[in-house]
């Protein structure tokens, strides 16, 4: 059984600036942002460690270096991916951009925003 697209999620790939040569001297090399909105390391056989939880995300159970969202859609969210700089590990920002919703312009988590009578999806 496959999981519904998430374009939504996905397209948070493109907030991250583009790779340069610090990313060489990362431990964990960019995460694969995949169409049902999933985010995957790619783990080589040096890695040991798996790489930093992300907010509103889940550790896959099956598979530590990947992360399954629990964000649902909503047209209206903000949303952002940022490096963090010594590890190279990601970690997700996400906004009300619903000026509608009593949360408009704050940081959200998964819960608030999954709680809002105002969520466009």
């Amino acid at each position: 059984m496959s999981a519904e697209p998430r374009p939504d999620l996905a397209a948070i790939e493109l907030t991250l600036p583009p790779p340069g040569p610090k990313d060489t001297e990362r431990t964990f090399h960019r995460p694969i942002f995949e169409p049902d909105g999933a985010i995957t390391y790619p783990k080589t056989p040096s890695d040991w460690e798996p790489p930093q939880d992300i907010n509103g995300y889940v550790r896959d159970p099956d598979n530590k270096w990947r992360f399954l969202p629990l964000w649902l859609p909503c047209g209206l969210r903000y949303q952002m991916a940022f490096l963090k700089p010594s590890c190279g590990c990601i970690d997700i920002i996400m906004r009300c951009n619903n000026p509608q919703a009593s949360l408009y312009g704050e940081r959200l988590s998964h819960t608030a925003c999954e709680s809002c009578q105002r969520r466009i999806t």
